[in-house]
């Protein structure tokens, strides 16, 4: 558990004998290395990726706490939400998470939750 979430949680790792992860993926490619792209190559293909990644977090962490879980952690992203993408890790983590399926994706990617 990263420290800046036990910090601003109070939540004492010492206090767990184990947690469960929760995984789904991958959603996406990885971008590979290829014959001549530097660094900074692979980063420019690689960002439009996370991005759109970064805002399927956010949208699962508000809608886990909409729909009454406890989420540690709270996702920045300012990138347009996608819908499809959405519903797919919706339905995912919906099977782990049973308040998920009832939850409102319009909500979600419009950024009203």
């Amino acid at each position: 558990m990263p420290l800046e979430i036990i910090f601003i949680t109070g939540v004492e790792a010492e206090d767990y004998a184990s947690f469960d992860l929760v995984a789904f993926g991958p959603l996406y490619d990885e971008v590979e290395e290829r014959e001549g792209l530097s660094r900074v190559d692979l980063m420019a293909l690689h960002k439009p990726t996370r991005d759109i990644v970064g805002t399927l977090e956010k949208a699962l962490a508000q809608e886990l706490k909409a729909v009454g879980y406890n989420a540690l952690n709270t996702v920045a992203s300012k990138h347009s939400r996608d819908i499809e993408g959405w519903r797919v890790v919706r339905h995912a983590f919906s099977q782990r998470f049973p308040k998920l399926s009832s939850s409102s994706i319009a909500a979600c990617v419009n950024g009203t939750t």
